[in-house]
């Protein structure tokens, strides 16, 4: 992240509030993870792991400032009775769950690129519950 261009703190702390508050009057529930001031990329939860009913599925994140994300989001879960699943395979495939890949109508509708590879598709279809088409 460009250390640079920094946002309106006020700015987005009272849109974040205003989406909070909308979506609970919408019947939502909103559970937060406790920030870690050396991860500021932990605020793209999307991209931490893709949800599989209870069941979290990590991701493997490319840049090195963000593999540490990882433990504190599997804690998270588990510390909520969540299972907690790792793709198994060889090498340096990456996979950045919600952000590139989503469920819908029985499919995995899912991007590649940048952040995940191709390849780590294969393997998430080992493990996830929905049907994936490969």
């Amino acid at each position: 992240m460009d250390q640079e261009n920094r946002p309106d703190f006020e700015l987005a702390l009272e849109q974040w509030h205003n989406l909070v508050a909308n979506l609970r009057r919408a019947g939502a529930t909103v559970e937060t993870i406790e920030p870690v001031k050396e991860l500021p990329d932990m605020v793209f939860v999307a991209n931490a792991g893709l949800v599989d009913g209870q069941r979290l599925i990590l991701s493997r994140f490319r840049h090195a400032e963000r593999q540490p994300e990882s433990i504190y989001t599997s804690q998270w879960f588990q510390a909520r009775g969540r299972e907690v699943a790792e793709l198994v395979g060889e090498g340096d495939i990456y996979f950045e769950g919600g952000g590139d890949a989503f469920p819908y109508s029985g499919s995995l509708l899912a991007g590649y690129g940048f952040r995940s590879d191709l390849f780590s598709y294969p393997m998430l279809s080992r493990v996830i519950s929905f049907v994936v088409y490969e």
